[in-house]
């Protein structure tokens, strides 16, 4: 039993078997965001520009699974959201606007829906 404590040493500094959420949301775009009240904005949030008849959405994916919809405005200055109950606040920053919505920061580059990079 002796000889299979340093196997089991490897494997828990590995997390091997963990179910630890990925560190970037899966898609071609990413996004500065800072999820749960992290401190630091990094790219890991997917986003997706979708038209919904004469709406257009972005779709924000996190790596947790977990995703954000935002209406944009049709000058591609302004977002609404789209689920839920909660309000976004918007400030600009630069040529990106910052979209704080409970917990969670996000950062767009302007105009909005382009799939273009901050």
């Amino acid at each position: 039993m002796i000889r299979s404590a340093p196997f089991m040493v490897l494997l828990l500094a590995t997390g091997c078997g963990s179910d630890a959420a990925p560190a970037v949301a899966e898609g071609e775009v990413h996004v500065p965001c800072a999820l749960a009240g992290e401190k630091e904005l990094t790219p890991k949030c997917a986003v997706e520009t979708v038209q919904q008849g004469e709406r257009r959405l972005l779709v924000v994916r996190h790596p947790d699974g977990g995703f954000r919809r935002f209406a944009v405005s049709a000058d591609g200055r302004d977002l609404a959201v789209v689920d839920g109950a909660d309000q976004a606040a918007l400030q600009l920053a630069g040529n990106a606007i910052e979209v704080r919505v409970d917990a969670d920061l996000y950062r767009f580059a302007l105009p909005l829906g382009g799939n273009a990079r901050p």
